[in-house]
């Protein structure tokens, strides 16, 4: 199962001197990568400070985290050996600009550091799928490359899509008008790395942002709970949550005990994330993820019960039986647990209780 990283772009940093502090901020609010826009005025209109590879020498002695280094230049392979002297480990280059971009890939690579590549929102999938097997990871551009704070190309969802059929286990990389209020809908077609600068630095609550951006709801079922599962999934995706999914997609044979210990997982290690498992009654998938440390999953037959389940015990994990309710009764249960707030006070002692 792919995991959702958020990856700031230093592009919308206004005040370079204040570059380190920036960077230790985001590392205290659990950022999982640095994004380094280096534009030449050729490839794009723009050129940005950060063609000279000494600022991203600069960020590798300042963070621990992970440089992404997105290469909007003409000629990438000129600049390629610069930048991972520079200590970049990830970088991504175009494929529509010029050189032997096979070529450029494995020089990335052999050098350790995983290579990436990119395409604009214009160019057909077709120039961009020679190199995607090859490539460590695909970065799809959702905005006009060149400048900052530019709306999110809706028409480029399809390509994620597409990619990710042909790509399901490739790191899918997105750039461009990515805020926390339209963050499901890059996840939602597909994307793992999300690429945000002026969503995240337009405020100074970059915790609550990021917070924001990387709240999901993890779905997976069994073969007895997988119709149900995509029925769901449709009603979050309509009414824009973000969904990872985790699994089943067919009527071949699925133990729910593994499907259930894979979602609590994931939820247990992040608490801005929700679990929803499915199967033939619910009961389990509940059993199972219980058994979780942080993990509050509640069986639920009704919007009651649902509601209940937030408010009194917190649960982050909800488990719907495809055979006890129907689909109706399943999505009221779902929109109950998801609209209600934990009401803490006495239930907070009781939810420590769980935890002994």
């Amino acid at each position: 199962m792919q995991h959702i990283k958020i990856a700031p772009s230093i592009l919308a940093i206004k005040d370079l001197s204040q570059l380190e502090s920036e960077i230790k901020k985001l590392e205290a609010v659990k950022a999982d990568i640095i994004h380094v826009d280096v534009m030449d005025g050729l490839f794009v209109e723009n050129k940005t400070p950060f063609l000279d590879p000494k600022i991203t020498e600069q960020i590798k002695k300042a963070t621990t985290l992970p440089i992404d280094v997105h290469l909007m230049v003409q000629e990438p392979e000129n600049y390629v050996d610069s930048f991972i002297e520079a200590g970049a480990d990830m970088i991504s280059i175009h494929c529509e600009s010029e050189g032997d971009h096979h070529a450029t890939i494995k020089k990335i690579q052999a050098k350790g550091r995983k290579a990436g590549i990119a395409m604009n929102p214009a160019t057909p999938i077709e120039k961009i799928l020679p190199f995607c097997k090859s490539a460590d990871f695909i970065l799809v551009m959702t905005v006009v490359p060149g400048k900052g704070g530019q709306a999110y190309i809706e028409e480029v969802n399809n390509k994620i899509q597409e990619l990710r059929q042909l790509f399901p286990n490739k790191e899918i990389e997105v750039d461009g008008g990515i805020k926390a209020e339209n963050v499901y809908t890059p996840i939602n077609a597909g994307a793992t790395i999300i690429v945000s600068g002026t969503g995240i630095f337009n405020t100074t609550e970059y915790s609550e942002k990021i917070k924001k951006m990387k709240q999901a709801i993890i779905i997976g079922a069994d073969h007895a709970g997988f119709q149900r599962k995509e029925e769901v999934k449709h009603w979050l995706h309509e009414n824009k949550y973000a969904v990872i999914d985790a699994g089943t997609n067919s009527e071949e044979s699925c133990d729910y005990p593994d499907i259930a210990k894979k979602v609590a997982e994931e939820v247990s290690k992040d608490a801005t994330r929700k679990g929803i498992l499915i199967c033939g009654t619910g009961i389990g998938m509940s059993i199972t993820a219980n058994k979780r440390k942080g993990i509050r999953a509640a069986h639920v037959t009704s919007e009651y019960e649902a509601q209940m389940a937030k408010q009194h015990n917190d649960a982050n994990v909800l488990c719907l039986g495809s055979r006890t309710i129907n689909k109706e009764t399943s999505i009221k249960c779902i929109e109950a647990w998801l609209s209600s707030l934990f009401e803490g006070g006495k239930h907070e002692r009781r939810i420590g209780k769980m935890e002994q």
